[in-house]
């Protein structure tokens, strides 16, 4: 039954290449699972080449999000961010669960693509994400060392939102410099546009030893750049 059932739902998503949105949201509504998986898969694929025709999704994407029991948090996240690359104005009205699910499941596959979502946000709609600052830094400050991906998202993503609102980021002050020694250097530069964007004090110490000793010739930069910044702003 649960094979021929999976057929079923399979050969309907499959049939003809048109994106036919009331079925993918009736399908969505639904409390079966498998449908509701579907309906992601549908638009997981429809996503490349008809990204516009996918946002009206968001709502229910994000309930998806919000489902403990759903199976494949990942699709739906990859989904989210793909969007919020698309429409980040669409998007940006679930940030507040997009961090929820994130803080809640920091090491989860899923919040890798929810952060690269977040990161898109920030530069698009950076206020939509200031009260979340210390949430960011939290889920940035969780991920393996191997993560470097996601630990540079939530950098970037607080870079974009010290430039905005140049206060908001003195919480995390801490975090941004221990980001300083991080292993990858776009880690270490975005911490240091985070520090130059942010009303941050006692800083230039750690800043000036990036600028003159870095390996990489992008961080000496960035962190010149802030020096220069927190001069300006003396």
């Amino acid at each position: 039954m649960d094979g021929q059932g999976g057929e079923t739902i399979q050969q309907r998503r499959t049939e003809g290449d048109a994106f036919e949105l009331p079925s993918v949201l009736a399908q969505l509504d639904t409390d079966d699972p498998a449908e509701q998986r579907a309906a992601v898969e549908t638009i997981h694929d429809t996503l490349t080449e008809r990204p516009a025709a996918c946002i009206p999704t968001v709502p229910k994407l994000r309930g998806l999000l919000e489902q403990p029991s759903f199976e494949d948090h990942e699709r739906v996240a990859y989904c989210l961010a793909e969007l919020a690359a698309e429409s980040p104005s669409d998007v940006a009205p679930s940030a507040d669960e997009l961090v929820s699910f994130a803080v809640d499941n920091p090491t989860e596959p899923a919040t890798r693509e929810l952060c690269r979502g977040l990161e898109t946000l920030a530069a698009e709609h950076p206020v939509a994400l200031v009260d979340h600052v210390e949430s960011i830094a939290e889920i940035g400050d969780q991920q393996p060392a191997d993560n470097w991906e996601t630990r540079a998202n939530a950098a970037v993503a607080l870079s974009h939102i010290a430039a905005e609102a140049p206060g908001a980021i003195e919480p995390v002050q801490e975090s941004l410099l221990a980001l300083l020694a991080d292993d990858h250097e776009r880690v270490r530069a975005s911490a240091c546009a985070a520090l130059g964007h942010g009303d941050c004090e006692g800083v230039t110490d750690q800043l000036a030893a990036r600028a003159s000793s870095d390996p990489s010739s992008t961080v000496r930069e960035q962190a010149d750049w802030a020096l220069a910044e927190l001069s300006s702003d003396d």
